[in-house]
């Protein structure tokens, strides 16, 4: 069984930089020529009705379907596979429900950016989501380690 420690979890997050937000801006992108959002909308809706109900297999669940699906609507053929790759063990990370609530009342949420099709602040809020994740998890992990 994998065991979560520090170093794994860095790993797991610089990859998640250096991957999703490509993929919001992409997704942004394919908003800005003209294409619906509307089978996201789904997702989004069913990921923030789990984080109002605090189950974190739900939020985990619902977290992994959103990122799968900007993956698919970004249009890089590619982004699917790695996204479920990578969904699969951000799943598992302890502290679920930390990294999914928004880390700042005023802060927008990524799938915001991704409607209104601009790639670049699309690409910067989704950093910003991720690496806010960063913290909690690492915390997480220590405490389970001691």
């Amino acid at each position: 069984m994998f065991e979560w420690d520090e170093w794994a979890a860095n790993d797991l997050f610089d990859v998640r930089l250096a991957i999703e937000p490509m993929a919001a801006a992409h997704a942004a992108r394919q908003v800005a020529r003209g294409a619906s959002i509307d089978g996201g909308n789904a997702a989004i809706a069913a990921s923030h009705a789990a984080i109002d109900r605090g189950d974190p297999y739900e939020i985990a669940g619902a977290s992994t379907l959103i990122r799968e699906r900007v993956a698919v609507f970004s249009g890089n053929e590619l982004l699917p596979d790695a996204s479920r790759q990578r969904s699969n063990h951000v799943a598992r990370l302890p502290d679920v429900p930390a990294r999914s609530e928004p880390r700042l009342p005023t802060a927008p949420r990524p799938s915001n950016t991704i409607a209104s099709g601009n790639e670049e602040l699309a690409r910067g809020v989704a950093f910003a989501h991720i690496e806010a994740g960063r913290a909690p998890s690492l915390e997480a992990i220590s405490r389970l380690a001691h």
